[in-house]
């Protein structure tokens, strides 16, 4: 018996689908009067289509990084002596941060100090010649073989007489003339001893001695560098973040002793997603912000892009360049993340209308424009434009198409253009004031 009640129900059920069906087939007539019904319209808000230039902005993420920063070590091995700063110090360039036992080097330097204070000495002997005294010793030395000389001479000239009258024999003439001889020798070393005395060194023993105090010098050099690399030295001002060595520890040349990081040059580097690097340039400039400080903004133009992408990320990278000035508060340290708002560059002379108005299917992105009904009476129709999205800021975006022209003027469907197909008929309304 239920199965035949249910038999029946659904015989009902299925007459009732076939007249509401074929009732819905019927042409649209009004049940009385004869009045036609409205046919399917969509209720839409317009925007109007703008020209003018458009100014985009992204904002993105990036770590803050030291723009140097360096593990310090000395340049000789050595057992450490003394550190002289700890970690978190703030230290000056060329401040002394730790020494090496040098007790060589010193002995080194006193050593070569002393033979370059020889050689100097004796450039200056050379160089300032025979005293007064010698001088006036020598030049008497030359008068008195000058007059011995002279006597000879005379000496020689009676004996030529005495020879001639034969009361001079030839052998004493002989040793007159020999002593002569010997006495103007004497004048003529004398004459040449003092006039060198006059004149001082020769060029040569002057050359000589001045090369000697040149390579004393270098010897002095070389010692004052290698006593010097037993101190290590900041080579830029900074903060000293980690010490790796202590008292007492041997060290080779190159073993870190001190990592040291610049904390007034520093820079932040901004992940750019590839979408947005053909359009980041250095023309692009970066306002950062840090979470949680809403009082701080550092507007500063990119520096610098990477060509390349990263390899595991797929994401290029822009780097921004701070120094002290720009940063006094020193909010930003090594290490953290800010936020930077990009700017991507001004699309100028570009079609503009606000960003609702752009749509999206499986087929790319659309606007929907409302054209003038076939047959007038002022109707309105939609129309489905393809456009290229060029850019987007402050909830307008550029657009253009390559298949239809777009001008300015056109009106946009804002809102409704999802309930809408090609030649749907649209009722317009007023745009709401939160559209403008």
């Amino acid at each position: 018996m239920q199965r035949w009640i249910g038999w029946i129900v659904a015989g009902i059920g299925t007459v009732v689908l076939v007249l509401v069906g074929l009732w819905m087939a019927q042409p649209d007539h009004a049940a009385e009067g004869g009045a036609a019904t409205r046919p399917f319209v969509v209720p839409v808000t317009l925007a109007t289509l703008e020209r003018g230039d458009l100014r985009p902005q992204v904002s993105l993420r990036g770590p803050v990084r030291a723009g140097r920063r360096a593990k310090l070590g000395f340049d000789t091995s050595g057992i450490i002596s003394e550190l002289v700063v700890v970690e978190a110090d703030i230290v000056e360039g060329d401040a002394t941060l730790a020494r090496l036992h040098r007790g060589d080097e010193e002995h080194e330097l006193a050593s070569a100090e002393a033979a370059f204070a020889l050689a100097q000495r004796q450039h200056d002997l050379l160089l300032a010649g025979e005293r007064d005294e010698e001088k006036r010793r020598l030049y008497a030395v030359l008068e008195a073989t000058r007059a011995e000389a002279e006597l000879a001479r005379l000496e020689v000239e009676r004996g030529a007489k005495l020879l001639e009258d034969r009361i001079l024999s030839q052998s004493d003439q002989d040793r007159r003339m020999t002593a002569s001889n010997a006495a103007e020798q004497r004048r003529a070393a004398a004459k040449e001893e003092y006039e060198q005395a006059l004149a001082g060194a020769r060029s040569e023993d002057l050359a000589i001695a001045a090369a000697r105090v040149d390579e004393a010098r270098a010897r002095v050099s070389s010692a004052k560098h290698l006593l010097g690399k037993t101190e290590l030295v900041a080579p830029w001002t900074g903060s000293i973040v980690q010490r790796f060595v202590s008292v007492g520890d041997y060290v080779s040349a190159g073993d870190p002793v001190f990592e040291l990081v610049d904390l007034e040059n520093l820079e932040v580097h901004i992940e750019v997603p590839a979408r947005f690097a053909p359009r980041l340039g250095s023309h692009s400039d970066a306002r950062l912000r840090i979470d949680g400080e809403s009082g701080f903004a550092i507007n500063k133009p990119i520096a610098a892009t990477i060509a390349a992408a990263d390899e595991s990320a797929r994401s290029f990278r822009a780097i921004v360049r701070l120094n002290a000035t720009d940063d006094g508060g020193r909010h930003l340290k090594p290490g953290m993340f800010v936020r930077a708002e990009v700017d991507l560059g001004t699309v100028e002379d570009a079609l503009l209308v606000a960003s609702d108005c752009v749509l999206a299917n499986e087929n790319g992105t659309y606007v929907v424009r409302a054209v003038a009904a076939e047959g007038g009476e002022g109707g309105l129709a939609a129309e489905f434009v393809p456009v290229r999205v060029l850019a987007q800021a402050e909830g307008r975006s550029a657009i253009a198409s390559e298949s239809v022209d777009l001008a300015a003027g056109d009106r946009i469907v804002l809102t409704g253009g999802d309930n809408a197909f090609p030649g749907a008929t649209l009722v317009a309304h007023e745009r709401p004031e939160a559209a403008e």
